[in-house]
């Protein structure tokens, strides 16, 4: 049982044994560069905010004890150890509730990823008016084995955010009296542009959402958004500083609606 009280950073593999804690003081940052193995209960937690940018690589033996406090300068980054079947896992879905709120889905990311950035959420360093807490955790679908149907896991174990007002700045919050009943993809602004425009929709409900970028001839040259969102408005930032001038198209889709529209990069 040890406590990080400072930023620190582990260069080599390392394990937790059973019943062992390793606890992160608040505000601090313990950045893994290589793997570390959790045996038993032996567990990541506290305050403070693990950080695996760096080749971090965290091996779990139970579900309930596999999502870690991360963060993305000021939002929340939850980090999760592989699903532990001898299947074949397909996707993650992460779930949040903001105070006395239910639970709700907020993401769906493939296998290969085991880290979402909530950037609806922001994370206050030090206590503020109207601020509330959040919770997360994930389930993992997973095949069992062979052509056996897709199976949902239990909750991960669930890990809290005790300081965030939950408005991110890309995100335009609807007012109590807003309601919004259709989909629609608005022409970027400004256009034409160099080297940045800003893209914005709205969609009435919460789907699995992609906001893609193609040149003149189909080919795919960014992609923006993939991923689960709840109903609102939404933003996003588009930086064309590494493509060539001309008529690019842009794509969104949510459920069976789909609209694309042309804009106009000019150097």
């Amino acid at each position: 049982n040890d406590t990080i009280k400072s930023n620190t950073t582990l260069f080599d593999d390392m394990t937790i044994k059973d019943n062992v804690k390793l606890i992160i003081d608040r505000g601090k940052y313990y950045t893994i560069r290589d793997t570390v193995t959790l045996k038993g209960t032996g567990f990541i937690t506290g305050a403070g905010y693990l950080n695996t940018e760096q080749n971090g690589t965290i091996n779990i033996t139970y579900w309930n004890q596999s999502v870690f406090k991360g963060r993305q300068v000021n939002n929340p980054k939850i980090i999760w150890g592989r699903y532990p079947t001898s299947g074949t896992v397909t996707k993650y879905r992460i779930f949040r509730a903001k105070g006395n709120n239910q639970f709700i889905q907020i993401a769906e990311v493939d296998s290969t990823k085991r880290q979402y950035i909530d950037s609806t959420t922001i994370i206050y360093d030090r206590p503020e008016a109207n601020l509330t807490y959040a919770d997360y955790y994930v389930r993992a679908v997973y095949q069992p084995s062979g052509n056996a149907p897709l199976s949902t896991s239990t909750n991960s174990n669930i890990i809290r955010y005790d300081m965030v007002d939950g408005i991110a700045p890309d995100k335009l919050a609807m007012s109590n009296t807003e309601i919004i009943t259709e989909y629609k993809l608005e022409q970027n602004y400004p256009n034409p542009f160099n080297p940045t425009t800003v893209i914005s929709w709205q969609s009435p409900k919460g789907s699995h959402q992609t906001l893609k970028v193609y040149d003149i001839l189909g080919n795919e040259v960014a992609t923006l958004v993939d991923e689960y969102k709840e109903s609102g408005r939404y933003k996003v930032e588009f930086d064309a500083s590494k493509l060539a001038s001309g008529v690019y198209i842009y794509r969104f889709s949510a459920g069976n609606y789909v609209d694309v529209k042309k804009m106009i990069v000019v150097k």
